[in-house]
């Protein structure tokens, strides 16, 4: 008897602090990152480099791997020696001069009578042709300036370099390996200054809720209470479940929050009147 007083009084003193009833009216889900990017090279061929671990952080635009490259550097280099080559572009100036002062010549000769017509309308052609010769040379060092270009394009393409700020999650793969862009991705980055969560509520549970909105959210990876804002409640209810999803953001500047731990949205009548909008 004395046994059951005992814990019939040790309940009643810790009933407050355990509040079943918000407990019991908790949705539970699971923080992951804000952004999370699978990156993959949009073309074929062998992962010559990787410059990053798993792990390791990485900024916005940084190089973190890229593939052989050596066929299309050695493409570069002749297009770049042939787009500075100036012989045939030079030949077809001199010759260009040379028909241009027999043109001249014939036209004076012609007004004295010492050349025939045949004579100045072949030199006209013979003008016309060298001409053309000379903007054939310069069309054809802009074709390889553009060779060059496309070339570069086709190794940037290569070379692989992160979007945002963040952390290498996984890598897929090692050097050696062949990848192709339509396959698979080498890498992922993950934004952790930000943690997400997907809560699936009721119609009910979500009636009083709006995006912008800020709820109190019980996370377990530490295990501490945080405010989180209401990202975006999806308008089209789940037909099997019959609820609405409701995406919350939590700040995670410090990263002092780990990504996919489990965490509770609180939706008793006592949990929502804790919640504000900020301004």
């Amino acid at each position: 008897m004395n046994c059951r007083r005992c814990c019939l009084a040790l309940l009643l003193s810790i009933a407050p602090i355990l509040d079943f009833d918000a407990m019991a009216a908790e949705v539970e889900a699971f923080t992951e990152p804000y952004q999370e990017v699978e990156l993959a090279i949009g073309e074929s061929g062998i992962l010559d480099e990787l410059r990053v671990r798993e792990g390791e952080r990485v900024k916005e635009s940084q190089v973190v791997a890229r593939l052989d490259t050596r066929v299309l550097e050695a493409s570069l280099r002749i297009a770049e020696l042939r787009a500075q080559s100036m012989g045939a572009f030079d030949a077809a100036l001199a010759e260009l001069e040379l028909r241009e002062n027999q043109r001249d010549q014939l036209r004076v000769l012609r007004k004295k009578g010492h050349a025939s017509q045949r004579e100045l309308d072949r030199a006209e052609a013979d003008f016309r042709i060298a001409n053309a010769r000379r903007k054939m040379a310069e069309e054809e060092i802009l074709l390889q300036k553009l060779e060059c270009q496309r070339i570069q394009a086709q190794i940037d393409q290569r070379v692989l370099r992160t979007p945002i700020n963040g952390v290498v999650s996984e890598i897929a793969g090692d050097v050696g390996e062949s990848f192709s862009g339509t396959e698979r991705y080498i890498m992922k980055i993950v934004k952790l200054n930000k943690l997400r969560a997907k809560f699936s509520l009721s119609p009910a549970e979500a009636s009083d809720l709006n995006p912008g909105d800020y709820v109190n959210v019980r996370l377990t990876q530490p295990a501490s209470v945080v405010q989180a804002r209401i990202e975006t409640i999806l308008p089209v209810m789940d037909a099997k479940s019959g609820t609405l999803s409701v995406m919350v953001v939590v700040d995670n500047e410090a990263e002092r929050l780990r990504s996919g731990g489990r965490c509770f949205l609180q939706t008793s009548e006592h949990a929502t009147s804790t919640r504000f909008t900020r301004d």
